[in-house]
């Protein structure tokens, strides 16, 4: 007959079997809190010791640092914003985790973000596109039809008082992604109306026709022949045309300029192009201000002409061009520099910065300290740029200056007139 094991002996060892078979768990849970911790205090210790190195993201300033408490800024609750900005974009660890959650976002639902304002889309065969051209696209952007033909007449008045003085004016007319290729919107994005009513642009063409505008419309003469060329004239991660369809519009412009001029200018080859993959920064922008963690799996071959572009069968002049407008204008500018086409051709971007050459940074630009004479009038040719999305708003500015400067000079000359 075996001996009785003691109560006390007995519950020890159920005690020691009870625990064997949970070790596991226990150190899963302990592995979990440790790692709950860290989560929790990373973001602490990365503010106060940096021990990650502060990351860039796109579309977004770098804080400057923790702000100085004030009674004003307390009240205002500017001290407060800053603190609150200082925490989370000037955390290093803030990059890392907009990029995760803008891919997740991406991979799972087909959009950047949830945002109700977001600043990329996503649209059909994996293009990305700005939400501010929707409103030309589904016709809801609101404006004036008088104040566009009043807009159309200016341009014209503008047009000839620079033909007088022997200036070409020639407004370009740039297209935009969507514009160009409705078919790529996602249903969600189009509103099924918009055809029933017209925006600026369809507003907007006839009148610069009615007053003998010079132009060149670059979004009706791609849209008429965009498969003619075989590829896209946009990449699906960038915001403005490719090098095809730039050199294109460049080479169609010097084309008018020497008929203007009555002058042989030289032509701009824009083939033969390779593709390549990664694209030319230019053409992934829209990617970049996306902030992808995996930015390279959205690339897709793009054209590169051939370089250097050699200018062929043309004359010796080489007029000096004023630019004035958009973003559309960057690829120009330096197509006309590397071909070697003018003397100078700065650009007065939205007719509030300047720069000299593509490769210069931007300055501030102020109207009012312009010599008309001598910053506008001394030019051989002026191109306007307006983009199809905004029609109405062509020269930015510019068009009312110089009609203004141009009163100035004709009360300025009768009034010598009058003393002589």
């Amino acid at each position: 007959m075996c001996a009785a094991v003691p109560p006390f002996e007995a519950y020890g060892e159920r005690l020691l079997a009870r625990e064997k078979r949970h070790t596991p768990y226990w150190k899963l849970k302990c592995v979990g809190l440790a790692c709950f911790a860290v989560i929790l205090l990373l973001p602490g210790i990365q503010a106060l010791f940096q021990p990650f190195p502060q990351a860039h993201i796109n579309g977004m300033a770098p804080t400057s640092g923790l702000p100085r408490p004030t009674l004003s800024g307390i009240l205002s609750e500017k001290f407060q914003k800053g603190v609150d900005a200082w925490c989370t974009r000037g955390n290093g660890l803030w990059p890392s985790l907009v990029q995760m959650s803008n891919q997740i976002y991406y991979s799972v639902f087909g959009q950047i973000s949830g945002s109700y304002n977001p600043s990329v889309l996503v649209g059909k065969e994996g293009i990305f596109f700005q939400p501010m051209y929707l409103r030309s696209f589904n016709r809801s952007k609101s404006f004036d039809h008088d104040a566009v033909r009043k807009a159309a007449k200016r341009l014209g008045t503008l047009e000839q008082a620079l033909t007088k003085r022997n200036i070409p004016l020639i407004t370009v007319i740039s297209p935009n992604q969507i514009a160009l290729y409705p078919e790529r919107v996602p249903g969600a994005f189009v509103d099924p109306s918009r055809l029933s009513r017209k925006n600026s642009y369809e507003v907007m063409r006839p009148q610069l026709d009615k007053y003998g505008v010079t132009v060149l419309d670059m979004f009706q003469y791609f849209d008429q022949h965009k498969g003619d060329y075989g590829i896209d004239l946009f990449e699906p991660t960038g915001s403005h045309w490719n090098e095809v369809a730039s050199c294109e519009t460049t080479q169609r412009i010097v084309q008018v300029l020497g008929d203007k001029l009555k002058q042989p200018l030289p032509h701009i080859p824009c083939r033969p192009y390779t593709m390549q993959n990664p694209p030319p920064e230019p053409e992934t922008d829209l990617v970049q201000i996306a902030n992808l963690l995996f930015p390279e799996r959205t690339f897709r071959p793009a054209p590169v002409i051939n370089e250097p572009s050699i200018p062929v069968a043309g004359g010796n002049l080489k007029p000096k061009v004023l630019l004035v407008g958009s973003s559309f204008l960057f690829a120009l500018q330096d197509r006309l520099e590397r071909a070697h086409i003018t003397e100078r051709s700065p650009l007065f971007y939205y007719f509030k910065q300047r720069r000299e050459r593509s490769r210069d940074l931007f300055q501030r630009l102020r109207s009012d300290r312009l010599d008309f004479e001598k910053d506008i009038l001394s030019y051989d040719a002026i191109v306007l740029e307006v983009n199809q999305a905004s029609a109405s708003a062509v020269g930015y500015g510019f068009v009312e200056y110089a009609l203004r400067e141009f009163s100035r000079l004709r009360d300025r000359a009768r009034t010598v007139a009058h003393k002589k």
